[in-house]
């Protein structure tokens, strides 16, 4: 197919799926008929720089080029005319704003939209199988293209779909993009990194090769072509084929080309206007010599006003006329022209030669009007600059009319007056105009297909503010922005008014906000066209999906996707988006629904999608039993054995239980239970072999199920082993949990002996895990002995184990357990009970979960008016929502739906955020209500769009910090009283009451103090809250302001939160001790409840008076540390700290004899014995290193303990100790049987290795690891442990990752040898793609080279969560210049937008006040 013939087909597709008014057929017809043109018109070949881009398709596979020349030197004239000769398919976009374009063309987002619905074109015949021998293609869409609604969004598609592309062979795909610089905004590239072979991209601009162009950057052009000026020779050429042969004498005569050169520089625009005026000669018979043309384009023009304002024309004034148009942005219409001039807009219809030459004289868009613009840009700009004050008072007079855009709504006005403004440096009436709510309307009614024209005036104005470093007004044109994306109604709101366009183009609007929103937005709109019938349009939408999906978005809402997605299966479409957007879980669930309807292949492709393997083998079974439904025994068969060798072949012991249990429950259902014994009898050979930590649980949980299939005996056999392995279990809380599990077990199979047996032991063991388990343990007996009836005995069992869990010191885990424990309670008939133990209760948290716990025991039993009456009681309202939602969906599976109903109801009212909807969705989804759950959703979408409290409260918080700083401290306390998040106003008050104090303004200082704290009692983040009253108590001590302790402790005692009192106090202890302040320290630290958090600020004190030279009162101190930590949960990490402090301070009496007591803590036994290891090195008792390093002696984990010998030997000066323990070390190591032990001991000692420099002993330790992932494991460990960077460049060497070149990047510019960091980040960046080019560039900002690394970004398109992690590095270290080129990315994300004022106030630290005011407003 001819390059005309693939145009002209490309515009039938195109017309079948849009429709014949749709502005992209607009655009492309204009296209081709530009194109056309060209084609017809005698050509004269530029043939440089044509042989160069000849060259460049010929010879390589692919390629983008840039074509550059200053305007006028005929770029668009030579690419139309080399693209037809190369006979190739050709998807081409001119951007310009000549009138036959109706001002469409020089829209970036129209311009990806037209070059992405051309490619798709392609793409669709190459894909049918036809190309260049078909002289016709005369198939249709087998796909309808839906376009997205954003720039950003029509890029990526853009990008894809390039990507995507399989050119056949023979065949080359040619893109063309003209005059990027007429483009209204830059853009960076929209084209994948590494084009597909046949694909080749052409872009021109004007360009001198050496300037830094804003529309160039973000382009990486493979090669760049220059197109010169014309030479003699193609002047002569010219010269020949010029109109009807009329200046074919002259070609011939040589002295009179070289004038015709000298006197126009070979330029060809000034060239096209000279030969035409030679031939007007020619046709008037006047004789010539001579070339009468002035020196040089601009003074030709000169002359050619002096002779328009020499001429008139039936009253028309022409020099007004060109005046104007050398001025206007656009084509501007007949009527409009004739408004702005004050003349009839008739006399216009007829223009004489001497001005008509110069325009390009189109129609409007409805046909109506002519269209008036110059025919090349650079002629409006040199008839602006000839004609002087004249065009400057045309300026002035258009840009009065288009304020006046309100009377007479002109199209040129309202698609203009922003550019004119901004062009004219009117910043404060763009400012204006941007927040003008009728000016976005009118805008929004004119050009409805055009929805980036709503934000274009808030884009320029941000623009303008970033170009005068305008902090006031970039804030308030980022939130404008946003604020005008959120004004958008929903897309469900557009199609109930029947507006499906819209919808579509909403919901993807909704995508480049939050990816989550916009597909679960996709499903909701397809779903209901499918209800309701309207297929093609349900399929419309998976498809936009498919094509603006960029990656997986997480786990959030998979059931409602799955219950959709089940719901339009048979759509062909549904298949691709489940793809894409469902986990594993998702994929699973709508596998098993479409075996369920014999969509055999579908389904089990879905599975093997499925990223888990166990997951994989429970879905393959499940399908199996629906196949053995269906009577396909031997199908079934060949899943089976599948999924039994996933099984078997699992690592982890808790993913061979879970794939196990699922498959023995399908053969049970399908009666093949001699198969499910078979399989367990195998399962308990392999568990005898395998660790006992790992397969306790799974074992025990196993034989569960068997017991509730009545298979007692091997149920009884399958839990004995467990028993066994639990017992082996070193980890204390490990092994008593499996115990405790096994116990429960024990009663579900009546055997109570064994279970009290089992329960016996954990009770007796007075371990810091025994009081959480014993009490887990007795509630889960409590549990099971209700399955099989022994109520009176479930009561006692319960009623001990709430008696234990109180003496839980973990708040979380004391009051899940509590919660745990309410709802047997209730089963077992104990509500009155229950109920007591409420009333005992003041805290929230813990009463919540008691209130909880009682609602799912009624629920259970069907108490469902009772379950109700408990949720009332509850508060929040959030967790009111909760219980209530949970009421529903079991009412609901009970078969009341209406009642069902009418309680979701009432738990949305509850919902006091956007996440309570969310999870009320999903129960809808649980308990069949689809379409509630579709509503629900809606809601929460909707809901979620517009909910940024935490990130304007945050930015708040951060511009009273400045205020403070600056000592402005009452507006930064009228700001901090604004805040409405409890943390950033704990936060603000911090800071502003240590400045008062600072100040020496005492009272107020309490006063700030006081309020910030009763804010950070009522935040929820308190590990947060914790940290920055921290930072406040220690700048007070610093300041010699201890009362501000004593305040903060008295506020937060008289609120009666013992536990976050008792944080408080742990770390003040920590503080106050740091300061010397040892005893009232010491005093302190006597007074908190919580045992784990008095023992921690003990070892404080303990740790300064050690240091301070009174040994004996430390170890005293880290005695009773010790023994008050036996109380604690989580007393291991902390007995390692005094088992550390002991060694430090020589007592290894002690110290050896502690070790012995945390045993069961494994990893905090070890790491105890590598820091007492280090220690008796430093202090040269090699006796007692060996000593400790024999008590891991065979031990798995052993090598991690020598490889810290090894470590510290060799740093303490004893080299030749160091390398012959490091020989016995790989010695042992190799000695290992199992695979992955020894790959971990020898990757320990590749750690050790690269820490020492010993890098001769790197080939030797990667050949013995046999594992390619393991190998790869090591040298990654090695390259973070190397502490010199030419050590790190060695394994870097060996692993050639983009991310250990970072990582020696980062070590060369740490040592000051810039050279070679940038090397290791150039090596770095060649490794590295899509994403990854991010992480590159910045941690090469983070290394100093700023230029570089924000370059790199500038040309990248990143999410949210990127681009605000880019913007925070580059403001902390590129500064703020830098960071001002990041802005306008920002305009499109609410937080961002927050994030960004917070900044702008740190930079421009005299806005801050107007700043907070802007968020304030907004």
């Amino acid at each position: 197919m001819e390059t005309m013939k693939w145009l002209e087909t490309t515009q039938r597709l195109l017309e079948e799926n849009f429709g014949p008014d749709h502005a992209i057929l607009q655009l492309h017809r204009q296209t081709v008929n530009f194109v056309s043109a060209a084609h017809g018109a005698p050509f004269v070949p530029r043939h440089s720089a044509q042989k160069v881009l000849s060259q460049i398709v010929s010879e390589n596979s692919s390629a983008i080029v840039l074509l550059y020349a200053p305007a006028g030197f005929g770029k668009t004239t030579l690419l139309s005319n080399w693209a037809l000769s190369l006979g190739c398919a050709l998807a081409v976009h001119f951007f310009s704003r000549a009138p036959e374009f109706f001002g469409l063309a020089s829209n970036p987002s129209l311009a990806f939209a037209h070059l992405v619905a051309q490619v798709f074109a392609i793409k669709q015949i190459w894909d049918e199988g036809r190309g260049a021998r078909d002289e016709v293609f005369e198939g249709s869409f087998e796909r309808q293209l839906t376009l997205p609604e954003t720039q950003e969004e029509r890029a990526n598609l853009l990008k894809e779909t390039v990507a995507s592309l399989k050119v056949p062979k023979g065949e080359k795909l040619l893109v063309l993009l003209d005059g990027i610089d007429e483009a209204d905004e830059p853009f960076p590239s929209p084209f994948p990194d590494q084009l597909p072979e046949g694909v080749f991209v052409v872009v021109s601009a004007r360009w001198d090769g050496q300037s830094e162009m804003p529309y160039l950057r973000g382009w990486d052009f493979d090669a760049q072509v220059e197109l010169g000026l014309m030479d003699e020779s193609e002047i002569v050429d010219w010269l020949k084929v010029y109109g009807d042969g009329e200046l074919m004498g002259l070609a011939e005569d040589a002295e009179f080309v070289a004038k015709l050169k000298r006197a126009t520089d070979g330029l060809p625009l000034f060239l096209r206007f000279v030969l035409e005026d030679l031939a007007e000669k020619v046709h008037r018979n006047e004789m010539f010599s001579e070339i009468e043309v002035p020196q040089g384009f601009s003074a030709y023009i000169r002359e050619q006003v002096s002779r328009i304002v020499a001429s008139s024309w039936d009253g028309i004034p022409l020099t007004d006329l060109l005046a104007l148009l050398s001025v206007a942005k656009g084509a501007i219409r007949q009527d409009e022209v004739g408004q702005v001039l004050g003349i009839p807009s008739e006399t216009l219809s007829h223009l004489p030669n001497i001005i008509a030459r110069w325009l390009r004289i189109g129609a409007s868009k409805a046909g109506d009007w002519r269209t008036f613009s110059f025919a090349h840009p650079l002629l409006a700009m040199e008839f602006a600059k000839a004609m002087g004050e004249k065009a400057q008072d045309a300026e002035m007079r258009l840009l009065s009319w288009c304020e006046r855009w309100r009377e007479h709504k002109s199209e040129y006005a309202l698609r203009y007056f922003d550019e004119h403004l901004k062009g004219a440096s009117e910043r404060e009436k763009l400012w204006e105009l941007a927040m003008d709510d009728e000016w976005a309307n009118l805008r929004a009614e004119v050009f409805p297909d055009e929805p980036e024209l709503i934000l274009k005036t808030a884009r320029l104005g941000l623009e303008a503010a970033i170009e005068v470093e305008d902090a006031t007004m970039i804030a308030r044109m980022l939130l404008r922005h946003v604020r005008l994306l959120m004004r958008q109604e929903s897309p469900m709101e557009a199609l109930r008014r029947g507006k499906v366009e819209r919808a579509l183009k909403l919901a993807e609007l909704a995508m480049e906000q939050d990816e989550t929103a916009g597909t679960n937005w996709h499903l909701i709109l397809a779903w209901n066209f499918y209800r309701q019938g309207e297929i093609e349009n349900a399929r419309k939408v998976l498809r936009q999906l498919l094509r603006i999906y960029r990656k997986e978005i997480g786990e959030f809402h998979w059931d409602l996707r799955t219950q959709l997605l089940s719901a339009l299966h048979n759509l062909p479409e549904a298949f691709d988006v489940a793809m894409l957007t469902l986990y594993d879980d998702g994929k699973g669930n709508l596998a098993l629904t479409w075996a369920k309807e014999g969509k055999w292949e579908e389904a089990l492709k879905l599975v093997r999608s499925m990223k888990h393997s166990f997951s994989q083998a429970k879905v393959l079974g499940e399908i199996a039993v629906e196949m053995v439904k269906a009577g396909m025994v031997d199908e079934a068969e060949k899943l089976f054995e599948e999924a039994e060798q996933t099984a078997m072949a699992e690592r982890e012991g808790w993913a061979l239980g879970y794939t196990v249990e699922a498959l023995i429950k399908a053969f049970w259902e399908i009666g093949w239970k001699e198969r499910a014994k078979g399989l367990m009898e195998k399962v308990i050979k392999v568990a005898r072999k395998r660790k006992a930590k790992d397969i306790a649980e799974p074992l025990t949980e196993l034989a569960e199920t068997l017991a509730e299939l009545g298979e007692t005996t091997v149920a009884e056999k399958c839990l004995q082993l467990a028993e066994r392995k639990a017992k082996e279990i070193e980890d204390d809380y490990l092994r008593l949990s499996a115990l405790g599990l096994a116990s429960a077990v024990w009663v579900r199979l009546r055997r109570r002996d064994k279970a009290e047996q089992n329960l016996k032991q954990i009770l007796s063991e007075k371990t810091s895990d025994s009081v959480y388990c014993s009490a887990k343990s007795l509630r889960m007996m409590a549990e099971k002995a209700l399955e099989v009836g022994w109520k009176d005995w479930a009561k006692e069992l319960v009623r001990e184990a709430v008696k234990i869990t109180k003496q839980i010191l973990d708040e979380y885990e004391k009051g899940m357990e509590l919660g745990a424990a309410a709802k047997v309670m209730v089963k077992a008939g104990q509500l009155d009970e229950t109920k007591a133990l409420l009333a005992e209760e003041s805290d929230e948290w813990m009463r919540y979960q008691i209130l909880r716990g009682i609602a799912k025991g009624l629920v259970e039993m069907r108490r469902y008016d009772e379950a109700i009456e408990i949720a009332d009681s509850v508060e929040p309202p959030y967790s009111k929502s909760e219980i209530l939602a949970n009421v529903a969906k079991a009412v609901a599976n009970s078969g009341d739906i209406e009642r069902a109903r009418q309680i979701f109801e009432r738990a949305k009212q509850s919902a006091s955020h956007a996440e309570n909807l969310a999870f009320i969705s999903e129960q809808q989804v649980e308990a069949g209500l689809v379409e509630d759950a579709v509503e629900t959703m809606e809601r929460y979408l909707t809901l979620k769009a517009v909910e940024h409290p935490k990130s304007r409260d945050e930015a708040l918080a951060k511009i009273a910090e400045v205020l403070i700083e600056a000592r402005q401290l009452e507006e930064a306390e009228i700001i901090a009283n604004n805040i409405k998040d409890e943390r950033w106003k704990a936060w603000a008050l911090g800071h502003l009451a240590v400045k008062f104090e600072a100040l020496r303004q005492r009272e107020k200082a309490k006063e700030a103090l006081k309020w910030a704290v009763k804010s950070a009692i009522m935040a929820k983040e308190r590990d947060a809250v914790v940290i920055e009253i921290q930072h406040v108590f220690g700048t007070a001590l610093d300041l010699g302001w201890g009362e501000a302790i004593d305040i903060a402790l008295s506020e937060i005692a008289a609120s009666g939160e013992v536990e976050f009192l008792d944080r408080i106090k742990r770390f003040s202890t920590e503080l106050m001790a740091d300061k010397g302040l040892t005893e009232k320290a010491l005093e302190l630290a006597q007074s908190i409840v919580d045992p784990e958090l008095r023992a921690r600020a003990l070892v404080a004190v303990a740790k300064v008076i050690g240091k301070a030279g009174d040994k004996k009162r430390a170890k005293e101190l880290f005695e009773w540390a010790w023994q008050i930590s036996e109380q604690s949960r989580y007393s291991c990490c902390l007995q390692c700290e005094v088992i550390k402090n002991f060694a430090q301070l020589g007592d290894w009496e002690k110290a050896m004899a502690r070790l012995e007591k945390i045993k069961g803590c494994i990893y905090d036994y070890n790491w105890a014995m590598e820091f007492l290891v280090e220690e008796a090195v430093k202090q040269d008792r090699l006796d007692l290193a060996r000593k400790v390093l024999s008590k891991r002696e065979g031990d798995e984990r052993y090598v991690e303990v020598w490889a810290k010998f090894i470590e510290t030997l060799a740093k303490t000066g004893k080299e030749e100790a160091a390398r012959t323990e490091f020989e016995a070390a790989r010695k042992w190591a190799m000695t290992l049987k199992d695979r992955k032990s020894r790959n971990e001991a020898l990757k320990e000692l590749m750690g050790t290795i690269a820490l020492l420099g010993w890098v001769e002993e790197i080939d030797a330790l990667l050949e013995a690891i046999d594992d390619e992932e393991a190998q790869k494991s090591a040298l990654e460990l090695a390259i973070r442990n190397s502490k010199k960077p030419d050590v790190a460049e060695i394994f870097a060497q060996r692993l050639d990752d983009y991310h250990a070149w970072c990582f020696v990047g980062q070590k060369y510019a740490e040592a000051g040898q810039k050279e070679k960091a940038l090397s290791a980040f150039t090596k770095a960046l060649k490794l590295a793609d899509g994403e990854r080019v991010i992480r590159v560039a910045t941690e090469m900002i983070k290394a100093g080279f700023f230029d570089e690394g924000v370059k790199l970004l500038e040309g990248r398109r990143m999410d949210s969560l990127r681009l605000r992690h880019a913007l925070e590095i580059v403001a902390h270290w590129a500064g703020r210049k830098n960071f001002l080129k990041f802005l306008p990315q920002c305009r499109w994300n609410g937080e961002l937008a927050y994030f960004v004022c917070g900044w702008l106030a740190k930079f421009y630290p005299e806005r801050a006040k107007d700043l907070a005011q802007e968020i304030l407003s907004a």
